[in-house]
Order: C-alpha cells, then sequence, then structure tokens
C-alpha cells in the first residue's frame, strides 16, 4: 500500500479508530511526522495527507538525462527586438494557428540571418511535429541557432531541427529514402545526384526499383542526364522486355523523357521521320496552306515493329478506337517536345501550327499534354491566348512569368478561382500586383450555389503572403459590412477577417 492509500483508509475509518504508523507511510512522509504535534491529530492528518499528495504527484525519481551539458555559443540575435518577441507570441496565441504566416516568419529570419528567440524554441519545435505543419521542419536548421540544434538532439521527434547530411547515410538508407534525397540534390547539383543515381541504378536488380529511380530525373533534362538514359536504354533487350512488364515500363519512361528533350537522337530522328506526314498546298495568288496527313496504312515509321522495338513504346497499349498508325502518332505528339513542330514547320507561327492539329480532335489535346509537360514557354504563351487551359493540363501555365498568369487568370478565369487555379497563384515570393490583388478578393467575395464549404477555408486563408497591403481598406471594409446572409457572415468571420490579421501580421514581419 503506498502512503496516499494509506492515508485513505484512515480517513475513512476516522483519526480516532486509526493512528498513524511511520511503518506505513513513505519515509520521505514519513520523516515529516515529528513536526506536527500529536495533541492534534486531525490537523496533523491533513498535513501529512496534503504532503502525500504532493509526494505523489510528483514521482518517485527525478528524470535523468544522458544528454551532454548545454554548451553552445550565443546567438547572433539573441537580444532580439521586443517586436519580434511580440510576433511570435501573437502566432502563438492565434487559434487556428496558420502554417502560410509560420513560413512567411521563418523565411523572413532565415534572409535576415536572425534565430528563433530562445523561449519559443521549445513551442515552435512542439508545433512543427503537427501534420498541418510539418512543411516548416525544413525551415527551423536555418534559424533555430546553436541552441535550437542542441535543443532538437534531446527529443527524437525533434531531430528535425539538427538533421544529419543525407549523403552520409546514403548506403543505408530504404530505396524510398535514396529517391527522395536524388530529387532534393538534383535541385542543388544535377552532377553529383547523377553521379549517385548511377550508381545506384547499376546496383539494382529489381526493374520496378529501377523504373522509380529513373522517375527522379524529371523533365526537362540536362544534357549529361540525356546521354546516360540514352546508354540505358541502348542496353535494354526490346525482346526481353516484351516478355516483362516492368522492363517494358522501364523503356517507357526512358523514350518519354528522350523524346522531351531536344538534345537526344531519338528527337532528331523522329522530327527527321514526321515531316514526311505534313503538306503544303499550294493555291495561286493565296498564301500555302499546311495540312496534316497521317496514313492509315502502316509505313516504315509509324508501325507496331518500329513503334514498340525501337521507340520503346508499351505494346500493350491500346488503340483507344484510331487506327494504329494515327494513335502512334498521336503517343508521338504527347511526348515529343514542341521544338520539333516549329523546325517542321519553321514558317509558321504557333497559332497556324494549333490550326494544323486542331483538325483532329485527337492531336490537339495530346499537344497540349506535351506543353504541359516540357512548359514550353513560347508555345505555351501562344496556347493560353488561344484557348482555355484546364485541370487536366494547367500545369503548363507554370511555364509563363508572374505578369502574364495574372493577365492569364483575369481574362480567362471568368471572376471564379477553381483549385487548380489557387495553386499556380501561391507561388513563393510573389507579391501580386494591387489591379490583380483587387480582382482575387472579388473572386473570393463572389457568391457561390453551393456555398462556401469548410474545406475551402484553408486554401483562401494560405493567399495571404500574396495580396498587395493596399487592399487592406477594402478587406476590411468586406468582413466589417453587415449582412443577414448566413453564407456571407461564414465568410466575413472565417476567411475575410483572419485574412486581414494575417496580411496585418505580414506587414509586421516585413518590417522587422
Amino acid at each position: 500500500m503506498n502512503s496516499w492509500q494509506y492515508l485513505v483508509h484512515t480517513a475513512l475509518l476516522g483519526t480516532e479508530k486509526r493512528t498513524l504508523e511511520q511503518a506505513q507511510l513513505r519515509p520521505s512522509v514519513a520523516a515529516l511526522l515529528k513536526k506536527f504535534s500529536e495533541s492534534d491529530p486531525e490537523s496533523r492528518f491533513l498535513n501529512l495527507a496534503t504532503l502525500a499528495y504532493v509526494y505523489e504527484r510528483a514521482g518517485k525519481l527525478p528524470l535523468h538525462s544522458t544528454a551532454d551539458p548545454f554548451i553552445a555559443d550565443e546567438d547572433v540575435s539573441d537580444d532580439c527586438a521586443s517586436s519580434l518577441e511580440e510576433i511570435f507570441q501573437t502566432l502563438l496565441d492565434t487559434k487556428p494557428p496558420n502554417p502560410e504566416i509560420w513560413a512567411y516568419l521563418l523565411q523572413k529570419l532565415a534572409k535576415d540571418q536572425t534565430v528563433i528567440p530562445i523561449q519559443f524554441l521549445t513551442p515552435v519545435f512542439q508545433l512543427a511535429t503537427q501534420n498541418a505543419f510539418k512543411s516548416l521542419q525544413p525551415l527551423i536548421p536555418m534559424v533555430s541557432g546553436s541552441r535550437g540544434k542542441w535543443l532538437g538532439q534531446q527529443h527524437k521527434a525533434w531531430t528535425f531541427a539538427s538533421p544529419k547530411d543525407p549523403l552520409a547515410s546514403w548506403e543505408t538508407e530504404t530505396n524510398e529514402n535514396r529517391r527522395k534525397i536524388l530529387m532534393n540534390l538534383r535541385a542543388k547539383d544535377s552532377k553529383q545526384a547523377l553521379v549517385l543515381l548511377k550508381q545506384a541504378f547499376d546496383s539494382e536488380r529489381n526493374a520496378r526499383e529501377r523504373k522509380a529511380l529513373i522517375g527522379t530525373l524529371q523533365i526537362p533534362l540536362v544534357p549529361e542526364e540525356v546521354r546516360f538514359l540514352e546508354i540505358v536504354f541502348d542496353q535494354l533487350d526490346p525482346n526481353a522486355a516484351a516478355e516483362k512488364s516492368a522492363s517494358t515500363s522501364l523503356r517507357n519512361i526512358i523514350m518519354e523523357r528522350l523524346l522531351s528533350s531536344p538534345e537526344s537522337a531519338v528527337f532528331n530522328h523522329t522530327v527527321a521521320n514526321l515531316g514526311k506526314y505534313f503538306q503544303l498546298k499550294r493555291i495561286i495568288g493565296l498564301k500555302g496552306k499546311w495540312s496534316l496527313h497521317v496514313p492509315d496504312a502502316p509505313d516504315d515509321f509509324l508501325q507496331d515493329g518500329h513503334m514498340q522495338k525501337f521507340m520503346g513504346f508499351d505494346p500493350t497499349l491500346s488503340n483507344e478506337g484510331m487506327l494504329k498508325t494515327k494513335f502512334w502518332f498521336s503517343e508521338l505528339v504527347r511526348n515529343l517536345h514542341p521544338m520539333a513542330w516549329e523546325q517542321l514547320l519553321p514558317e509558321l507561327n504557333w497559332r497556324e501550327i494549333f490550326q494544323i492539329f486542331e483538325e483532329s480532335t485527337w492531336y490537339l489535346p495530346k499537344l497540349a499534354y506535351a506543353l504541359a509537360r516540357t512548359r514550353y514557354r513560347k508555345a505555351v504563351l501562344a496556347y493560353t491566348q488561344e484557348y482555355v487551359v484546364d485541370a487536366s493540363n494547367y500545369f503548363m501555365l507554370h511555364a509563363l512569368s508572374n505578369l502574364e498568369l495574372e493577365k492569364y487568370v483575369m481574362h480567362k478565369s471568368q471572376g471564379i478561382l477553381s483549385e487548380y487555379l489557387i495553386e499556380l497563384l501561391k507561388r513563393p515570393d510573389w507579391v501580386w500586383s494591387r489591379p490583380f490583388s483587387r480582382f482575387v478578393l472579388q473572386c473570393l467575395l463572389a457568391p457561390r450555389s453551393n456555398g462556401y464549404h469548410y474545406s475551402e477555408i484553408p486554401r483562401m486563408l494560405s493567399l495571404h503572403p500574396h495580396f498587395d497591403p493596399e487592399v487592406l481598406p477594402e478587406l476590411e471594409s468586406a468582413f466589417l459590412s453587415p449582412s443577414r446572409d448566413f453564407q456571407v457572415q461564414l465568410l466575413q468571420q472565417q476567411v475575410l477577417a483572419p485574412m486581414h490579421r494575417l496580411i496585418l501580421l505580414r506587414t509586421k514581419i516585413n518590417a522587422l
């Protein structure tokens, strides 16, 4: 029986029927018996009960840490401004917290070579362990300082504050982690990433894992990557690939990347063979008109053997109800870099090129897919002037500059910001122009037939880093205007008012 249970039983029986026995109490509690007078058993009992309760709640033994004593150099910004402390406290007090404003603050600190005030290290680390805030983890090592790096070593959930060099553990990492390391490294040093990729690819025998490794090479490729893929493709046996779906898939993914690279030999081979399908019809006194004529019967280029064995296309691909020749041509249009059409039709501008492909309902969507994959700016800009981009190929818009993207959204979105447009508008370090900020605000204020669902609110609030602060008066007027409409009230309370606070906080962060 522990001290507390013994005291409870004594209380139930009463101090007149049961005296406090030293042997029944914890030694630390029993040692205090002599301090209380035996002439007043009730007072003696209550004092011991209080001490026993505190003792039990405090634990039996103090916690011991195996960590080294905290010895760290003073951080440059230990004496931080009170305004920075105020901002941190404000963000911690904001419910619910917003991941975008936290990221904005940490990025600002990193740019200014400032660290998180020491008293806020623990709450910030705790915040970054939550699923919605794990995107903050890569930023924390840049702003945690020497104390933060030490603190990150004291808790297994805080290791992101003092990350190890991923290349140091390359040999022991899982395949999935290796692919992540390759993709992150490629963005910084493509040559070093390619060296590691070659090592991993040569030592890997599983065809599916080899395909996943090739998948880390995202378009556009650098010349060294193109040469590597050409060598790998030439070494793969097309006959063996026909029997093994994984190997077939590997050849296919390599060919997709080579066709999207104008430096590759297969790109030039394809361009050289496609010219015969474009014909110029000359009319006396008028400008000639180009047209596309894909043969119904297979020829030496558009035929199964060449497409599958030499070009690496999957032999199990469906022709989707088309003639095989037209299907193979559509696959080439879908994968080929748009520069091919400029080389084949040098006399035409992109609007005229689109008109040729527009004659077939099959080819223009495939061409749009190629534009989206390669993000060839010249062609993408021409496409967006002629056609409306949809959810299937919207990522071609990444090729546009900030100003071009603003113009496109204002002219093509019809006052409605679809989900994919909202994602496009969240480019880092992009503050919208004042007219565009007003346009986005009007889109958010526009009534919707299905109301404002809760799932939309986080996406709306994530736009705050991009608004021009000059729209603050209009934003304030919008959420303060009285309304009897429940949906409008919901918008004011859950979107507009928080957005106003976030933009104000952003201006304070900028002034640090």
